[in-house]
């Protein structure tokens, strides 16, 4: 729900891709296909490639010129998410990637937030020394990935912070300091 209620003044697309669960995720993507099939891009492979390459082939699918991250049980809060961040984007020329604070629901066990507290601007620098930036936040330019960085990625658990990383050394990235989004932690 959080990704059809956004109101732009620019097209977005939905790119989803489950893989392969065995819960009822298939067919709560296929409602909300039937619901809004201008809207939806359903690049689910037909066998199971795991987390990190179903992530990196949901990604390689996103043709924008601007990609929003959005992962598993997370959600968009803010009907103006995308137009807030796009805006800002398109002002700041040095801009790659704009994020957020997020609510943050603990599923089950002790409550942890799992991010240092955010920097009003972030350079790589900055990335490196600490993690502060929920995926569920972020918005970023569309960025060439070389193929030989692209398999890297692939051997690396935190493929967040590996792209968050390839993206900080096209431009600086920037705080909205507004909650947009409900990140769910699980222990």
């Amino acid at each position: 729900d959080g990704f059809v209620m956004q109101k732009t003044n620019f097209d977005y697309e939905i790119v989803i891709s489950d893989d392969c669960s065995t819960d009822n995720t298939k067919s709560i993507i296929n409602e909300y296909i039937q619901k809004h099939p201008k809207l939806f891009k359903d690049v689910s492979p037909r066998k199971n490639l795991g987390m990190q390459k179903n992530w990196l082939h949901t990604l390689s699918e996103c043709t924008g010129k601007y990609i929003a991250l959005c992962e598993g049980d997370d959600y968009w809060t803010d009907a103006d998410k995308l137009q807030k961040q796009l805006d800002f984007m398109e002002q700041h020329e040095d801009c790659a990637l704009t994020y957020h604070p997020v609510n943050v629901v603990c599923v089950d066990g002790e409550y942890k937030y799992p991010y240092d507290k955010p920097k009003t601007m972030a350079t790589t620098k900055d990335l490196i020394l600490s993690h502060f930036i929920p995926t569920c936040s972020i918005l970023f330019k569309q960025i060439p990935i070389p193929i030989k960085e692209f398999k890297i990625l692939k051997k690396i658990s935190g493929l967040d912070v590996a792209l968050e990383l390839l993206i900080s050394l096209h431009g600086n990235f920037y705080l909205l300091n507004e909650k947009m989004a409900t990140y769910q932690q699980h222990s």
